[in-house]
C-alpha cells in the first residue's frame, strides 16, 4: 500500500511545474524582483504551501518566504 501511495503522490507532484526568473547575481542590500510561474495546480490549492529559497554559491540554502494559501498566512524572512 505504501508503494502505491508514494507512486500516486509522485504522479501528482510531477504535474506541478515551476519556472523562476530574476537576477542571478545581486547585492542583498538592494531590492530584487523574483518571478515564479506555476502550472499544474492553482496557487490557492490548500494541498500545497509555497516556499522561496535562495542559495548563494558556496553557502547553505536560505529561506526567504513561506506562504500557506489554506490559511492566508505568509512569512517573510528578515
Amino acid at each position: 500500500a505504501c508503494s502505491s501511495l508514494s507512486h500516486e503522490v509522485a504522479c501528482v507532484l510531477s504535474q506541478v511545474q515551476t519556472e523562476a526568473s530574476g537576477p542571478m547575481v545581486g547585492k542583498l542590500s538592494k531590492s530584487h524582483m523574483l518571478t515564479c510561474h506555476i502550472s499544474g495546480v492553482p496557487t490557492s490549492d490548500s494541498s500545497y504551501a509555497w516556499d522561496w529559497i535562495c542559495q548563494t554559491p558556496g553557502r547553505e540554502l536560505q529561506h526567504m518566504m513561506l506562504q500557506y494559501p489554506f490559511t492566508g498566512l505568509q512569512h517573510i524572512a528578515s
